[in-house]
């Protein structure tokens, strides 16, 4: 499903300031607190510590049978060992101190992630103020977007849940 951007799904912005918290829904129906980190006129920087709940289902993402994988074919001496994601042995280190990011998006009354395939803000997952505020410049640019296949519906805990809508 495609949001609409034509500014009919928008959602009146909240007052938001730097160091502010925001209970969000997410697609599975829990509740995390995020952190504000940057404001602008038409979008919001918010993160949240990545949990050991975060890693468990990251590393739930390699750990399936290998007859789910498909049958690539690789070089003699490669090991064939599937992982389904990339061929690595293990999933990514998640290591302490990141974070998840998302940004709110008024206009279009979602949030999500940017949709650069590898963002370009923080080297080091940690998504700091100036960071984000740097991330909201191009996003007022109209340089980057929100991705579509990530959008979520802002719903503020105080609100209720999203009624289903996901992205495909």
């Amino acid at each position: 499903m495609r949001y609409r951007t034509d500014g009919s799904t928008a959602v009146a912005p909240i007052p938001l300031e730097p160091g502010d918290t925001a209970d969000l829904h997410e697609d599975d129906g829990t509740v995390c607190r995020w952190e504000v980190q940057a404001v602008t006129e038409h979008f919001a920087a918010l993160t949240r510590p990545v949990t050991d709940d975060d890693r468990a289902e990251i590393a739930a993402e390699y750990d399936h049978p290998d007859s789910e994988c498909p049958d690539f074919d690789l070089p003699p001496g490669v090991d064939d060992t599937c992982d389904h994601i990339s061929h690595v042995s293990d999933p990514p280190d998640v290591f302490e101190g990141a974070v998840y990011y998302t940004v709110l998006d008024w206009w279009n009354g979602v949030r999500g992630a940017s949709d650069r395939v590898f963002p370009m803000w923080s080297t080091t997952g940690t998504y700091t103020a100036d960071e984000c505020a740097a991330m909201l410049a191009d996003f007022e640019a109209g340089t980057v977007r929100v991705s579509q296949r990530n959008w979520t519906p802002i719903r503020f805990a105080a609100q209720q849940p999203a009624p289903g809508v996901r992205s495909a």
